[in-house]
Formats: C-alpha cells, structure tokens, sequence
C-alpha cells in the first residue's frame, strides 16, 4: 500500500500504550471511546472509524479500504485503495497524486496540472 502513505511513528506509539477510560453511545448510533492520553476513537453507524489524537491529527478509516489523514499543518492524505493512489493536499492549494506505478500527478491552485513518472 505505502505509495508514501506513512502513519507518523509517534501515533503508532500512543496506540500501543492506551488505556479505555470511557465507552459512550451516542444518540446518531456513534460509539466514542475515550483513552488515558485523551485519544478519542469514534465508529459511526456505516462502518467509519476516526481516531483523533490530543493534538488534533486524525486518521480515518473507511469501510472500503480507503484511510485519510488529516494532519495539524492542513496537510490532507488519503489512500485510495480502489484507485491504488495516495492524494497528498496542502493548504496552499496543491494537490500532489501519487500512484501504485509511480505515476505522478500535481494539481496547482490555478487548476494548471503537471504530470510526471
């Protein structure tokens, strides 16, 4: 999968060393699981699950394969798994696709795109 896709190590680690510490159902059907280090881990109704760490960055996984992250700077990136791509975005505006192939796609904030392998 990796096509630089990478979960930050620090969060690999907060997961490995957490204690549940509240288990709340809430009235859209959402369970939210609330840990020691103040990680919360929501699973909605559709199979979605978004854990979001202390200092805001989140991670979402989607039933069908595909995760995002959303990163504290504005950095948006999500794995496609059926596209096999990995969709970097920055707040500037510039999108960056990145494909199984090595494939290289950038999106600019002028719509103009530049493609590369």
């Amino acid at each position: 999968m990796n096509y630089d896709f990478v979960i930050p190590e620090k969060y690999i680690q907060i997961d490995k060393n957490n204690n549940k510490i509240v288990n709340l159902l809430n009235i859209n059907g959402n369970n939210i699981t609330i840990y020691t280090n103040n990680k919360k881990e929501i699973t909605y109704p559709d199979g979605k699950r978004q854990i979001i760490y202390n200092d805001n960055h989140q991670i979402i996984y989607y039933k069908n394969g595909n995760i995002k992250q959303i990163f504290n700077n504005g950095k948006t990136v999500f794995y496609d798994y059926k596209e096999e791509k990995v969709e970097t975005s920055y707040e500037n505006g510039i999108k960056i696709v990145k494909y199984k192939n090595g494939k290289l796609e950038r999106f600019y904030k002028d719509n103009k795109e530049n493609l590369s392998n």
